[in-house]
């Protein structure tokens, strides 16, 4: 708040650009021409995909950058492009491998969309990217977003790039009062962003409005380093918290993960299986799951439920030697409440012999497993 009062405060003192009065006479062609000189004035961030034209790095990084910190993405493009430094490469790779690379990023469909994005660019389109805005649409794992940031910065279309800075941005400086992620907000935030594109320099205009919403009109923004201050409807009608519409969250529903991290006799040998198709973390690793509708008041309760019985464990003398804290794991739907516990059995169970693979300890961090089975994966 001191920073917008500030920023409101030396409003009649700013002389680095020529404002407008007031929202109500600002032109889009200066919001446009103002931005590309922020932009001019080297405040465009530096990072390792930004220096190319090639449509795969392109791509490669916009995927890992959904719903991801730039801090946290930058490793994994660097070990992408290093282990698969053009799209034939990565057309090539399996799978688990794609998988264990981008352990520890979440959201694994992408993951998965992007290695099906490459086989079908490969297969379908000589290994090379179409140019075409409505054909990248085409291409699984590509959305409106993804597709214009190939478009423009692969192939300089003019075609706005819209996400979540570019909503924050917008609809603060032009008062775009409307939920973003709404059919009418969708199509205002386009409409919007069509008319203020440069059609000469519209992939250092996307760039700019990604950079400037992440270092000046972040979340709490920084008023008074703003060019456009003295136009911005939600400064001038104290309306920054408000700007975008927000969307009320939906409820997450809750899940009961209880992992069975099970020794056999014959050495450091446990079962694991792959999680499959249609529910989350499909195509990773994890421990035997008893999953139930509701938490258990204690853990080792579980050895009286149906679903113990059903495992095979009571015949193979299983018992549990350790049970880990819990822990809770969020999801963009899901709330997931997930314990691990340790048992010793005399033998593998008939039921999980069909089900599970057998590895041995020292193996289990060659698989990709979902972030909270890391740890116990890759223990020593």
């Amino acid at each position: 708040m001191a920073g917008h009062l500030a920023a409101q405060h030396h409003l009649r003192h700013r002389r680095h650009h020529r404002l407008p009065k007031s929202p109500k006479v600002m032109k889009e062609k200066f919001f446009t021409r103002t931005l590309l000189q922020w932009a001019d004035e080297g405040n465009l961030r530096r990072l390792p995909w930004k220096e190319t034209k090639n449509p795969y790095l392109i791509w490669l990084s916009e995927i890992i950058l959904q719903q991801t910190r730039v801090e946290q993405g930058t490793p994994y493009f660097l070990h992408f492009r290093k282990t698969w430094p053009t799209l034939q490469h990565l057309a090539k790779a399996k799978e688990d491998q794609v998988l264990k690379a981008w352990q520890g990023l979440g959201y694994y469909s992408r993951a998965r969309r992007l290695l099906a994005c490459a086989k079908r660019v490969q297969d379908e389109y000589g290994g090379r990217f179409p140019r075409e805005y409505e054909e990248l649409l085409k291409l699984p794992g590509i959305g409106p977003y993804t597709a214009a940031a190939i478009a423009s910065f692969a192939f300089d279309q003019a075609v706005p790039a819209i996400d979540g800075n570019a909503h924050r941005l917008l609809a603060r400086v032009f008062g775009i009062d409307l939920p973003p992620h709404s059919a009418e907000g969708k199509r205002a935030f386009r409409q919007m962003g069509a008319r203020l594109i440069s059609k000469e320099r519209p992939a250092d205009f996307n760039q700019a409005v990604m950079d400037f919403a992440s270092t000046v009109c972040k979340p709490k923004p920084l008023c008074e380093n703003c060019p456009f201050s003295q136009a911005c409807t939600a400064l001038l009608e104290n309306r920054i918290a408000e700007l975008p519409r927000k969307t009320p969250p939906k409820e997450k529903k809750k899940r009961f993960f209880y992992y069975l991290f099970i020794h056999l006799p014959f050495g450091k040998y446990h079962p694991i299986r792959q999680r499959p198709g249609g529910d989350i973390w499909q195509g990773l690793w994890e421990f035997p799951l008893i999953e139930l509708p509701r938490p258990l008041k204690a853990a080792r309760q579980i050895t009286r439920t149906r679903a113990w019985k059903e495992l095979g464990l009571p015949e193979v003398a299983a018992r549990i030697c350790h049970v880990h804290p819990p822990l809770k794991h969020l999801l963009t739907h899901r709330e997931l409440h997930i314990q691990v516990l340790e048992v010793e059995a005399q033998a593998l169970p008939e039921p999980l012999k069909t089900t599970c693979l057998i590895t041995d300890t020292k193996n289990l961090p060659t698989f990709a497993w979902p972030k909270p089975l890391e740890k116990y994966a890759n223990r020593k």
